[in-house]
């Protein structure tokens, strides 16, 4: 521990000389807050209350400087106000509000910001964007309508002419429960439901919907479509080897088995499952990847869940996407609020390309005394790719402590007589957010400008968790081997191998299909915008270029 050269001079000569007040000595040997803080209320005229202050205002100081916390600032500003700290602390406060408010990014939260810290360099920031979301709400406040209160036949055609979107058709049937286009709002979102379908290949589910819903016989041309659909599923069938090689799902497990596989014991093949899932490009696929992320604990499964349902969302149309996300927002939101499970509509906002949108709920479901590792990562990422580095310096920093954190609970003694394969998994998750945190932290020391040296720091706390966890991770493999020897280990050539290797063989078979059935061109450039790999989706927008490697 770093100790200033007055109170290391004090400390020698107390030693040399003979201390002549035992509760100082003891306070010098314990050297730590509470020692300090206990000398100064038992001893408060001693001649030494200057030196006690001294050390025990820097203790604090470098613990807050450690937790890096809006709380530890706080406490220390509490308590020394006037320290020659104080101006670097209260900076450091007003740079952790700014992120709070950022994430927030409510009236409330500029305000509460603009209050605390009206004089920080992010002030003008702030007043920015306090001022552009008060604009936005006073321009969006919709006329009340009284009790009872029919909207006029011209304002309700009006109200659902102007519905272009799934969450709008949505907001039309909730709010006008005597409206007169609520037939054609549905209408409208079953064809949107049969359009997804059909984009995920799912022409005998679209045909079942159409049969089974009483509006079906007023939507036209889906019989045709569905035909169509069929007709084109059976020439890129294995009759013909070049056609059949372009399809994402060739080689895939099917989604019922692989929802199945997701409740499977090993915490490891559900994650694979998962990550197999999420290259479905199907509508079929989502609602599996959300209750693997709501009903699982395991961060490994939920970690590739998330992904999974990244890429599906990402791989769909984007009118497809939005209505699927603005129907589950739509049902989950009134069970969100009653019981505060806000995390997967963050994550379905968010994946749906509505990062703003997903940001109060993301907001909601972070607990900041149990963090979630899982909402860590995706806020490391996307401040990361927004530029943002200091701020996605404390999401990795958050996150090497929740792997150390674990690693720390799974030492020799808290595992011995425990089975090893929930060990070992737990750790391997661990393991790998450590990893992802430190190398964006690697990747931040050089292109953070706010604060350098606090993010030197975190790299710091991060490669110490690093080495942590793959030490721990190896013990408890090690015993997983000899007990299983065939039992999968971390972080070995597995499911993203193997799709890796199955998506460039996906565009080779579509440059060559391209070259060699120059017919089925349109229809070729139309699927491949479909693939799950953003390598071959480039296809459709060049597909005659040369082909770059599939990530």
């Amino acid at each position: 521990m770093f100790r200033p050269l007055r109170f290391a001079a004090a400390t020698a000569v107390s030693l040399l000389l003979g201390c002549a007040d035992p509760a100082l000595q003891q306070a010098r040997a314990r050297d730590d807050a509470a020692g300090w803080r206990s000398y100064l209320a038992t001893q408060p005229e001693s001649r030494e209350t200057d030196e006690a202050r001294d050390r025990l205002r820097e203790l604090v100081y470098q613990e807050a400087i450690a937790a890096h916390s809006i709380l530890g600032y706080k406490r220390f500003l509490e308590e020394f106000p006037n320290a020659p700290e104080a101006p670097a602390v209260t900076s450091r406060l007003a740079a952790l509000r700014f992120l709070a408010a950022e994430e927030a990014d409510t009236i409330a939260g500029w305000r509460g910001f603009l209050r605390a810290h009206p004089h920080a360099s992010q002030s003008a920031e702030a007043r920015r964007r306090l001022e552009a979301l008060e604009g936005v709400q006073a321009s969006a406040q919709p006329r009340a309508l009284a009790d009872g209160e029919i909207l006029t036949p011209e304002a309700d055609r009006a109200l659902f002419a102007s519905s272009r979107t799934s969450e709008a058709l949505l907001t039309y049937l909730e709010t006008q429960p005597a409206g007169r286009h609520r037939d054609d709002a549905r209408r409208a979102l079953l064809a949107r439901e049969l359009d997804g379908l059909l984009a995920s290949d799912a022409p005998e589910a679209a045909r079942a919907l159409l049969e089974k819903s009483p509006l079906g016989e007023a939507l036209e041309g889906y019989p045709e479509r569905i035909a169509a659909l069929e007709a084109e599923l059976a020439r890129f069938g294995p009759k013909d080897p070049v056609l059949h090689a372009t399809r994402s799902s060739a080689g895939l497990r099917s989604i019922p088995v692989l929802t199945g596989e997701l409740t499977t014991r090993d915490p490891l093949e559900r994650a694979e499952a998962a990550v197999e899932l999420g290259h479905h490009v199907s509508v079929l696929a989502i609602d599996p990847l959300l209750r693997a992320l709501d009903a699982s604990q395991h961060p490994l499964v939920r970690q590739a869940a998330l992904e999974g349902l990244f890429r599906v969302l990402a791989a769909l149309p984007p009118e497809v996407t939005e209505h699927e996300v603005s129907v589950r927002v739509a049902r989950r939101r009134p069970e969100a609020a009653s019981a505060g499970r806000n995390l997967i509509l963050a994550l379905l906002l968010d994946a749906g390309g509505r990062l703003d949108d997903a940001t109060v709920d993301y907001q909601r479901a972070f607990d900041a005394e149990l963090p979630d590792p899982v909402i860590l990562r995706r806020w490391m990422r996307v401040r990361a790719d927004r530029d943002e580095w200091y701020a996605a310096a404390v999401s990795a920093r958050q996150l090497a402590l929740w792997a150390r954190r674990v690693a720390e609970s799974h030492d020799a003694q808290s595992i011995e007589g425990v089975p090893p394969l929930a060990p070992s998994r737990r750790l391997c998750a661990a393991f790998q957010a450590a990893q992802e945190a430190d190398a964006l932290l690697q990747q931040a020391k050089g292109r953070a400008e706010t604060f350098p040296e606090d993010v030197v720091a975190f790299t710091r706390v991060a490669s110490d968790a690093l080495a942590l966890t793959r030490a721990r991770l190896g013990d408890a493999e090690l015993r997983l081997r000899q007990q299983s020897p065939e039992a999968r280990l971390c972080g070995k050539a597995g499911m993203n191998d193997f799709l890796a290797q199955a998506a460039q063989k996906r565009q080779a078979a579509y440059t060559r299909a391209l070259k060699e059935r120059p017919a089925l061109a349109e229809v070729l450039r139309a699927r491949a915008a479909r693939d799950p790999s953003p390598g071959i989706r480039n296809l459709a927008q060049a597909p005659t270029a040369a082909a770059s490697p599939v990530p």
